[in-house]
């Protein structure tokens, strides 16, 4: 059967982040679908998530501690702070539908 999506990320599939562990990283998300909609996690216990601003508009108190994911849906675009405390490979995944994203590696 053919690949009907796949995640990338600056047009890599499943890259690697080598991050240094305590330390926040800022990333900046876009979703750039013309249908779906994925919500972002890290399935990691020892990682944290804080939602500075979507769409370009920073929240009114930031940052916001995400525990649910990041929602995306098409065209939407985040900014979020990414902090792990253990060192390790990180998984990301996309629990809306159940795909998989790329990984991240804390080192």
């Amino acid at each position: 059967t053919p690949i009907r999506s796949f995640l990338t990320v600056n047009g890599q599939f499943s890259p690697t982040l080598d991050l240094q562990a305590g330390s926040w990283i800022r990333l900046r998300i876009a979703f750039a679908a013309g249908h779906d909609a994925i919500q972002l996690i890290i399935a990691s216990d020892d990682c944290e998530l804080q939602l500075l601003g979507k769409d370009n508009t920073l929240l009114p108190k930031y940052p916001r501690r995400i525990k649910k994911g990041i929602f995306l849906g098409p065209g939407n675009r985040a900014q979020v702070l990414l902090r792990c405390s253990k060192p390790g490979w990180k998984q990301v995944l996309q629990n809306f539908t159940g795909k998989m994203a790329p990984q991240v590696e804390n080192g």
